[in-house]
């Protein structure tokens, strides 16, 4: 046959999905604090935050320039009126990258970390999405901007946390004009 070295996707149901995300939250996302309190990495002239911020972008940019448009392939090749939608993979992406328990308090690699969420999200709105895809951005960017404006308003103390939230808040500003 003509085709046989050719790859066929194949489908991965809604909950390997959810655990996969699950993963980069719990094992890229969240800040690997032993990195940073590591006297080895320092001592071996290494930035840990490079490490970490590097290991991070890398991850984001796959998401979101490979993976949206395989998300949605996927869920049209499983046969299930439970897949996982583009709504529910951006919620948990959020859990992963924007909640923590001290909102008003940041550390650098979560600043890092979210201000390189809303770059390469704002470079990928300017090559185009389509449909689902777009819809569920801007519900997820919605979500993101009242969070934003809440922490803002309720919990930031020191001035340095607070320039940084400001700017998160202006990048939000910045990908919101992409849509409308």
């Amino acid at each position: 046959s003509e085709h046989k070295n050719v790859l066929m996707p194949l489908p991965v149901d809604r909950e390997q999905q959810k655990m996969a995300v699950n993963f980069l939250n719990q094992n890229v996302f969240a800040t690997p604090q032993w990195i940073l309190k590591s006297d080895l990495v320092r001592k071996a002239g290494v930035n840990p935050e490079k490490i970490i911020q590097d290991w991070q972008e890398a991850v984001l940019e796959f998401l979101f320039n490979e993976s949206l448009e395989q998300l949605v392939l996927n869920n049209v090749m499983v046969k299930s009126d439970t897949c996982y939608t583009m709504k529910e993979f951006m919620d948990d992406l959020y859990e992963g990258i924007w909640n923590e328990p001290n909102e008003g308090t940041l550390d650098v690699c979560r600043v890092m970390l979210r201000e390189k969420y809303l770059d390469i999200l704002n470079e990928r709105l300017k090559r185009g999405l389509q449909g689902s895809v777009s819809v569920a951005l801007q519900v997820h960017l919605n979500k993101l901007k009242t969070m934003v404006e809440r922490v803002l308003a309720e919990c930031v103390k020191e001035q340095r946390d607070r320039d940084a939230w400001e700017r998160l808040k202006i990048k939000i500003e910045d990908v919101f004009r992409l849509l409308y």
